[in-house]
């Protein structure tokens, strides 16, 4: 039974409908402090002592000579307490910085496969053997648990530093999304039954983990390392972590192709401030599985996993193209892999049927709750299906203009719809008449 799309779409239309870029934007920096506050606990100390001090001081009216001399104590020793931790953390003794010289290939992979982008060379993911077209062939299900996964103590210490530098769009939301703690192999859906655990996280955590695998912290005084971003994702011996042992938050990452009805592809251009895919070609729903995706299951309730991921697809779909559910055609849920450049995190690939031309698309606008990380809607490109059967593993299908802006999501995307079209099977031919490959 498919997922009503209309009660998701209501909730953002009103959100669109008032200012809500200012509130998102006060509340991106309440929980940037809020962070940094966590076991701070002379600033409660200096809280306490403020509050302390207060009472003192109100004592004054009726002559208790220790109550104010408690109360002036109690305001200084706030004030020592208080200026010093507030200076450190508006000036930062920590520096945080991006490394241009990540190596994916210190990371080995096992029996996974190790895929580069033809042109971001310096962008790569891990394929599991035979997983999309065990993905094709299974139906496994998902239990949903609604617990906040804590932060890896490796960067507990660091969240304010890192999200100072990090959050570069000022009203970035701290929006809670889908973990994935289980890893998804062919040999697990094919067995019977088949689970995948999922959990909750939010976009903060993940900031802090999955996105800094090519980013250190270094002491401001000293110069020393504190952190390597790149130690997150591997163990001693330069393995990647299954999704088990990771300590990341992990957040299930989606993306859907959708093809009009005159066979053209639809891309949005992202920010160059985006943190996934700056700058880049995407296709049009892309984005992360949020809880609003799994909201109306119950606690160790089991469902389709396909169906919850193809429901994310759709909805990143509407929001990013300013779309209606009714625009939607079929969503087919196609691949899966783990994205090395951002920690290992659990993205899935598919392929959706739009009701609409290209054309009614041509000059549609991108809703104001987007315009922070979308710069425009592409709907004109057009796909050529024979060389992307032909080349799977090639972004010779796309137009050279679209060719070299062409982000990891896209590349998947095509890599994995180009792999299902050369299967000669009934779920390929549904394929080729939604593409007009047949």
């Amino acid at each position: 039974m498919p997922i009503p799309l209309a009660r998701v779409f209501g909730d953002t239309e009103r959100v669109a409908a008032r200012p809500g870029l200012l509130l998102v934007g006060l509340r991106c920096r309440w929980d940037i402090y809020r962070i940094g506050l966590r076991g701070r606990f002379r600033y409660y100390g200096s809280i306490a002592g403020l509050a302390l001090g207060v009472l003192g001081v109100a004592s004054a009216p009726i002559r208790l000579t220790s109550g104010v001399v408690v109360g002036i104590v109690g305001i200084l020793l706030s004030v020592g307490l208080l200026f010093p931790e507030w200076s450190g953390m508006r000036r930062g003794r920590l520096i945080v910085e991006q490394l241009h010289d990540f190596r994916v290939r210190r990371v080995t992979v096992g029996d996974a496969e190790l895929v580069r982008h033809p042109t971001l060379r310096a962008e790569a993911v891990v394929v599991p053997t035979d997983i999309d077209e065990a993905l094709v062939e299974t139906r496994p299900t998902c239990v949903y648990a609604d617990a906040l996964a804590p932060l890896s103590p490796k960067v507990s210490d660091f969240t304010f530093d890192i999200l100072s530098e990090r959050v570069v769009v000022k009203s970035a939301f701290n929006g809670k999304i889908v973990r994935q703690d289980t890893d998804l192999t062919a040999d697990l859906l094919r067995s019977e039954p088949s689970s995948v655990a999922l959990s909750r996280t939010d976009y903060f955590s993940m900031l802090c983990t999955n996105y800094m695998t090519d980013w250190r912290i270094r002491d401001r005084q000293t110069g020393s390392v504190l952190l390597d971003g790149s130690s997150l994702i591997m163990d001693e011996d330069h393995r990647l972590l299954s999704l088990a042992e990771s300590e990341l938050a992990n957040g299930i990452g989606v993306s859907t192709l959708a093809f009009t009805t005159d066979h053209r592809i639809v891309l949005i251009g992202q920010h160059r401030l985006a943190q996934s895919s700056a700058d880049q070609l995407a296709p049009a729903g892309s984005g992360s599985m949020d809880a609003r995706d799994v909201r109306w299951m119950r606690s160790g309730q089991r469902e389709e996993l396909k169906l919850i991921v193809a429901h994310a697809m759709r909805r990143e779909l509407c929001e990013e193209c300013n779309l209606g559910p009714g625009e939607l055609g079929l969503t087919e849920v196609l691949g899966y892999f783990r994205w090395l450049n951002k920690g290992g995190k659990p993205e899935y690939t598919g392929v959706t049927q739009l009701n609409v031309s290209s054309e009614r698309l041509r000059h549609r606008s991108v809703r104001v709750v987007e315009t922070r990380y979308v710069r425009e809607i592409e709907a004109g490109c057009r796909l050529d299906v024979r060389r992307l059967r032909a080349n799977p593993d090639s972004l010779s299908c796309l137009p050279p203009t679209v060719r070299e802006k062409a982000s990891v999501p896209l590349f998947m995307c095509l890599r994995s719809l180009g792999r299902a079209l050369n299967r000669d099977d009934q779920f390929s031919r549904r394929l080729a008449r939604m593409t007009g490959a047949s």
